[in-house]
């Protein structure tokens, strides 16, 4: 496939200040379409971070850089971010070795909604190793409130739950978040084709 024109959503988060909320929640309504193509496909992103995220000149989102099993991740849309940033991502159960499901991507947006929101990420810790052992340990996420007290209290709310350590405790399934945005949104977010928010071989 050719090349895109636009920028990863890492460039647009390196420019240092918390995103407008209307708009993040749009991205991620975007981001939720192209999860639930790729689940109901049997397949789990895993690497879902900034990097991992293509903004077309639109802004329309679209999922890059999939496990090798999914998706080559020699893709030249793909910008392979710092050990450190992309350990960050990482869910409890992938950090304890224990099986992925779809919840483990939804963990994943809730840091990538997190940072994006507060310019902050929910664990504390500077080095990797740390922030993995900060990850699978039992003390719960900082609630989002903490770093940007101006958020809507549902806005909060659905960050908060995607952050849930346990799993069980997270949405379900990334068709649940896209309804509780469409909520918060208080307008129907109109779903985007699969080829236009996923980037498969």
């Amino acid at each position: 496939l050719p090349r895109e024109s636009g920028k990863s959503l890492a460039w647009r988060i390196r420019k240092g200040r918390p995103a407008e909320v209307d708009w993040c929640l749009r991205l991620a309504a975007g981001l939720c379409d192209g999860l639930s193509y790729v689940h109901a496909e049997g397949v789990i992103h895993g690497r879902l971070a900034a990097d991992s995220v293509f903004l077309r000149e639109d802004e329309t989102p679209v999922l890059v850089g999939f496990e090798p099993e999914a998706s080559s991740l020699g893709d030249p849309l793909l910008h392979v971010g710092t050990v450190i940033e992309n350990s960050r991502y990482m869910a409890p159960e992938v950090v304890r070795k224990e099986e992925a499901d779809p919840r483990t991507d939804l963990w994943a947006l809730g840091v990538l909604l997190f940072h994006l929101l507060t310019g902050h990420y929910p664990q504390a810790s500077r080095d990797a190793v740390a922030v993995m052992e900060e990850t699978a340990g039992e003390r719960p996420c900082p609630a989002i409130a903490t770093f940007r007290e101006d958020l809507p209290a549902g806005v909060a709310a659905l960050v908060d739950h995607l952050l849930q350590k346990d799993p069980a405790r997270r949405p379900r399934a990334a068709e649940d978040v896209h309804a509780a945005i469409e909520a918060l949104l208080g307008a129907e977010v109109e779903p985007s084709a699969a080829a236009r928010t996923v980037r498969l071989p």
